[in-house]
């Protein structure tokens, strides 16, 4: 059963930090977006749309930190199914190796 108990919260660490990943990374690819708009915001001097732009930073940064906090928990919880993986300096060719293989349509 213990070993049951491992591979499923593998699984679910995967998971979760797969998902994590993957917000992450179009939040990042929107955030280049905002970053572009305000480089030309900032050309043609329109500050009503630069004060729009960094609000909405403002708020990606804000999940960004969410994601992150995700990111992380999913990490820890991988770390302590396993014996030898330290959450805060786990690299993903460590991680692909301590992970069981993904599910299909995931």
């Amino acid at each position: 059963m213990v070993g049951q108990e491992r591979a499923s919260s593998l699984i679910d660490g995967g998971e979760a930090l797969l998902a994590a990943l993957i917000a992450q990374d179009e939040l990042y690819t929107s955030m280049l977006g905002i970053c572009r708009r305000e480089e030309d915001a900032i050309v043609s001097a329109d500050v009503a749309t630069l004060t729009a732009l960094t609000e909405e930073k403002e708020q990606l940064i804000e999940h960004l930190n969410a994601l992150e906090t995700e990111r992380m928990t999913a990490l820890v919880a991988i770390a302590a199914a396993t014996d030898d993986l330290d959450a805060g300096t786990a690299t993903l060719t460590q991680l692909e190796a301590v992970l069981p293989p993904s599910r299909p349509g995931v």
